[in-house]
């Protein structure tokens, strides 16, 4: 171990100096560009979702203005798609779906459903609507729809927002068909982060909890949810020159990039006997 610290030491310095003339922003964009076109499969559903469509994904108070940050945002917009089309399958064409959380209202336009956006904040809702799908405003953890109510729960990137996540899933639940799904993803950490209070930032935006695989799972087990299917998505693709290999190696001990996470969890949830 002491060996390997003394190698990697000297191989940092390097890579900081190659580092110099490169913003890690600019780099970051590449490696996704990278993932995309090892997975050529992915590539069609990209394009479903416009670099514009990208920047406006949180709506017009919040653009996305780092083209890094807009390549993520379609790259995993184009895996989950992917990911649903396979999982639900025939089934997706007469399913009831509620995305909780939603912010564009673009998951459900691709999948070629009408469906229900559901965000707390008045800009998402605007931009669902701009989108052409219905969406309605309020609180994840207090549903106003009847129990049973929809075959499909969609809830993306929403869980780590919430004060409560476990009155969140609960809700998520109660909502869904016996029978139904929920489709959940949240972010790829090494280990759960509880994130403290910033004042200035509005209520719904900003991180609380960010849950470790295992910690999801003991959460599950204080509710009705069971994990039926689950993946990762990795957004960095594999490096393609020396400045790529530089970040890389720098940035290898964080589970973030350019202010960017790496990797996203994924799951299909069902309701337990």
């Amino acid at each position: 171990m002491a060996a390997d610290a003394q190698r990697q030491g000297p191989a940092r310095r390097t890579a900081r100096s190659l580092l110099r003339n490169w913003l890690p922003s600019q780099l970051t964009a590449e490696l996704i560009e990278n993932q995309l076109h090892a997975q050529p499969h992915l590539v069609g559903a990209y394009e479903e979702m416009t670099d514009e469509q990208a920047r406006q994904h949180f709506g017009s108070e919040e653009p996305l203005e780092s083209p890094h940050l807009r390549n993520g945002v379609r790259y995993f917009h184009a895996w989950r798609l992917h990911a649903l089309r396979e999982r639900v399958g025939e089934r997706l064409a007469g399913a009831r779906m509620l995305d909780v959380g939603d912010t564009d209202g673009l998951m459900l336009k691709h999948l070629g459903k009408d469906g229900l956006g559901f965000n707390l904040a008045p800009a998402a809702v605007a931009n669902i609507r701009a989108n052409g799908i219905e969406a309605r405003l309020g609180d994840g953890q207090a549903l106003p729809f009847e129990d049973a109510s929809f075959d499909y729960v969609l809830c993306f990137e929403t869980l780590e927002h919430v004060e409560n996540p476990l009155q969140l899933l609960g809700e998520l639940e109660r909502v869904c068909a016996p029978d139904g799904r929920v489709f959940v993803s949240i972010p790829w950490v090494p280990r759960t982060f509880i994130h403290a209070r910033d004042p200035g930032i509005n209520r719904g935006y900003g991180h609380i909890f960010e849950f470790s695989r295992a910690d999801f799972g003991a959460l599950l087990t204080h509710t009705r949810l069971a994990i039926r299917w689950e993946a990762v998505c990795d957004v960095i693709g594999a490096p393609s020159r020396l400045a790529h290999r530089a970040l890389l190696l720098t940035t290898a001990r964080s589970h973030l990039l350019a202010g960017t996470f790496r990797r996203f969890q994924f799951f299909e949830l069902a309701r337990t006997p």
